[in-house]
């Protein structure tokens, strides 16, 4: 589990096998589907702040965000 990032190994680090790991591994960041995109989307969706924009503003930066997982 050395070689993978701190964020990475926290999500593998309850499987009993390697087998078990790096399958996880292929399903979430192999493109066949698309899966490392929708983690990271999802993460900027999670980190996304208002702050001192206006709501119309947030709700842009909401729908952009959301429109990258269509394309």
């Amino acid at each position: 589990m050395n070689s993978v990032q701190p964020q990475i190994a926290s999500t593998i680090a309850y499987y009993t096998s390697a087998k078990q790991m790096w399958d996880f591994l292929k399903q979430t960041y192999s493109n066949d589907k698309n899966m490392s995109k929708i983690l990271q989307v999802e993460e900027e969706l999670l980190n996304l702040q208002q702050g001192d924009q206006s709501l119309a503003q947030y709700f842009a930066s909401l729908k952009f965000i959301s429109e990258r997982l269509k394309a």
